[in-house]
């Protein structure tokens, strides 16, 4: 458990830019210590990994591992709820898949500009 913790500490300090854990501290207001237990019980609270991605607009997926792309994919800001849904769903499709959508999506646009 403890590499766990160790692994979404390194990928939230890199998509951070964050050098080494005194500066992820002090960002996040954490007592250096608290840093040291998490990682010795192997525990972090994850309701603050999710207030980071949040407000740092980084992929839940890429600090858990889950992205096997090294690059943080960020969210473009002022999507709301729906749209981010459907951009993280597009994102996990064939390319062929999507092509097709955004085909479909264009011509839905088209349709409706003119009122079809």
């Amino acid at each position: 458990m403890e590499q766990k913790v160790k692994f979404v500490l390194e990928r939230l300090f890199e998509a951070l830019s964050v050098r080494n854990s005194s500066e992820f501290c002090e960002m996040y207001k954490i007592k250096p210590n608290t840093l040291s237990t998490w990682k010795k019980r192997g525990t972090i609270p994850y309701d603050l990994i999710l207030t980071i991605s949040q407000n740092a607009n980084i992929s839940l997926d890429y600090i858990f591992g889950l992205n096997p792309k090294k690059e943080v994919q960020r969210l473009p800001s002022g999507l709301d709820d729906q749209e981010t849904e459907l951009l993280n769903s597009y994102r996990k499709l064939s390319i062929k898949k999507k092509e097709i959508y955004l085909f479909r999506i264009k011509a839905d646009a088209i349709e409706a500009e003119e009122g079809v």
